[in-house]
């Protein structure tokens, strides 16, 4: 393919190169809002130029016109990446955003047309070469042709009116940098203008492609001299380099345009090149910022780092006449602190636990002593009775009279060594918090404890039957067992009348076995049934011969049964008597401790 080289190419050659440089840079350099726009804006750009220039360095009349359609291939994308790159720069709302990717579907359209264009001639009907003697044509425009010059135009017009807006409430050398962008702008406004009006001094020759050169300059300018992409240069002193706490200065619309060192370690960004980003993008701290009333310094976690904390401080910054212009944000690492008050509450907390368990050992010490004095006195009050009759009517009695009481005597103090046992069976339980499982007959253990208690039985003559099935086995800590029978049936003689009965009931229920200790005593209030278990309340009564209690024996079987996976139920009826039932799971949980 000739190629001839001239002034106009060596300017579209130019503007190619400038444009290309600034989309690198941007694509690397760059932290403007809605850089990718940009960077795609100037890519567009240098690329449309790079086209013209092909077509305006071919002699060839057909090869002209294909590289002017693939100009088409570029030149719609511009107007409407520059709208969107603008729209992002000054934080537009989503809706707009939205709305005006839908615009995204006329580029293609008229790339489309252009290569279609001798099908339908709506891009130009027609052509022919410029009476200036240059290699240039000059295009015949169709109708669409004008609708993509309104189309293009009017975004341009839009953006521009859009980056002279922004100006009001910027700083000044931001000012400086949206002016330097509106300015570049402009160049291709006017010269598209120039290009379709009877004023163009070049005819044929397409005046939009040589502007992007103009915007070139303006945005080199933009660059070198104020910093486009760097928000506030020459800004950074020694003091803000060097100290260890981040500092970070916020436009009015919470836009980072300025950081030290420091806050870029706390926000993981370069350290350079960083400008416009909103603080919306790094949630902690836009939260912190939000939350910050009435001076208040929040400490926040950095979600990103659990480990890490940070303590901000903010303060606004006015102008001269005294409004609002932007926040002075200073981050401090108290990661250290919050480790050190962390382990300090940790400490604590164990004091606290070592405390609970001292104060419950303590508990269950006063516990089992309880139990014991409970468990005890009615093997001691046989004991002692027994010792004091034959103490007093020793000379009364024959030797066979005397042979019984010392059997019944004998008898008894076996029973509380039993008792005792059991008891301190039980304690090393509860000291080790776990039960010992094993399979007995139930019955068994009615038996034995109506044994150990025949003589309270005799001396208020009640009878003690046991019912039901008399074959069950339980499988439970027998020692817990026993305890919670004993002192329920104690209770039971207690309450209960002389001449009466009680009954104990074995039988089973679902997934449970059930004993049922029922008495035909004085029954129970029913205002004091909610007393019973209520461990804030020492709930005793007198028995119906005088007898004492200490108001610790229901609620100790209540929890030594619920230890073991049961439950105690009860009923009663002023006047009538009572039913204790015990419920045991038939395949308890080994695991219980």
């Amino acid at each position: 393919m000739e190629l001839q080289i001239s002034t106009v190419t060596l300017i579209l050659f130019f503007s190619f190169l400038i444009s290309s440089g600034i989309s690198l840079y941007s694509l690397t350099k760059g932290y403007l809002k809605g850089q990718k726009y940009f960077t795609w804006l100037m890519l567009c750009a240098a690329l449309y130029a790079f086209f013209a220039m092909m077509e305006a360095s071919v002699p060839d009349i057909n090869d002209k016109i294909l590289w002017s359609k693939i100009e088409y291939l570029m030149v719609p994308f511009t107007p409407i990446l520059l709208w969107h790159f603008v729209l992002e720069l000054s934080n537009s709302s989503k809706r707009i955003l939205t709305i005006t990717k839908l615009f995204y579907i006329i580029p293609p359209t008229f790339s489309i047309l252009a290569f279609t264009n001798d099908s339908h001639q709506l891009i130009w009907k027609g052509f022919e070469w410029s009476a200036t003697g240059n290699i240039d044509l000059i295009y015949k425009h169709g109708d669409l042709w004008y609708i993509l010059l309104l189309y293009s135009l009017g975004f341009i017009l839009a953006s521009i009116i859009r980056l002279m807006k922004m100006q009001k409430s910027a700083s000044t050398i931001i000012k400086k940098q949206i002016r330097i962008l509106a300015m570049g702008c402009t160049a291709p406004l006017v010269l598209t203008i120039l290009y379709v009006s009877d004023l163009n001094p070049y005819p044929g020759l397409d005046l939009s492609a040589i502007s992007t050169s103009i915007v070139g300059v303006f945005f080199m300018i933009g660059i070198f001299k104020y910093g486009m992409f760097q928000a506030i240069p020459i800004m950074s002193s020694q003091i803000t380099e060097t100290i260890r706490d981040g500092l970070l200065v916020l436009d009015e619309s919470n836009r980072i345009i300025y950081f030290n060192p420091s806050a870029a370690k706390f926000l993981e960004i370069e350290d350079t090149g960083f400008t416009f980003q909103t603080v919306k993008e790094v949630e902690w701290l836009s939260e912190a910022i939000q939350n910050t009333k009435d001076n208040v310094t929040p400490e926040v976690k950095i979600c990103d780092d659990p480990e890490k904390w940070i303590e901000i401080s903010i303060s606004q910054i006015s102008d001269d006449f005294n409004k609002f212009s932007g926040l002075l944000v200073l981050m401090h690492d108290i990661t250290k602190r919050k480790i050190l008050e962390g382990q300090s509450r940790s400490f604590l907390n164990e004091l606290r636990i070592s405390h609970d368990k001292m104060t419950e050992a303590m508990t269950q010490k006063d516990r089992i002593i309880s139990i014991i004095a409970h468990d005890l006195r009615t093997s001691f009050h046989q004991i002692l009775s027994l010792s004091e009759l034959i103490t007093e009517e020793y000379e009364t009695f024959t030797e066979d009279n005397l042979k019984v009481f010392l059997s019944d005597l004998m008898k008894a103090s076996r029973q509380g060594y039993g008792i005792l046992e059991e008891l301190l069976s039980w304690a090393r339980s509860q000291k080790s918090n776990k039960s010992e499982l094993q399979s007995f007959l139930i019955i068994q253990s009615v038996e034995k404890i109506a044994e150990e208690l025949s003589a309270s039985l005799k001396n208020k003559n009640i009878k003690l039957t046991i019912d039901g099935k008399k074959d069950l086995n339980a499988v439970a800590d027998q020692n817990v067992l026993n305890i919670t029978l004993r002192n329920l049936i104690v209770n039971a003689i207690k309450f209960s009348n002389k001449n009466s009965e009680i009954t104990v009931n074995i039988n089973e229920s679902g997934e449970f076995l059930e004993i049922g200790v029922t008495d035909t005593g004085i029954g129970i209030p029913e205002a004091d049934m909610s007393n019973l278990f209520n461990p804030r309340i020492k709930y005793t009564r007198t028995g119906t011969e005088g007898e004492s209690g200490s108001g610790l024996g229901l609620l100790l079987c209540k929890e030594m049964v619920e230890r073991s996976g049961g439950s105690i139920i009860v009923s009663s009826q002023v006047g009538v008597g009572s039913t204790f039932t015990i419920k045991l799971k038939k395949e308890p949980n080994l695991a219980i401790a």
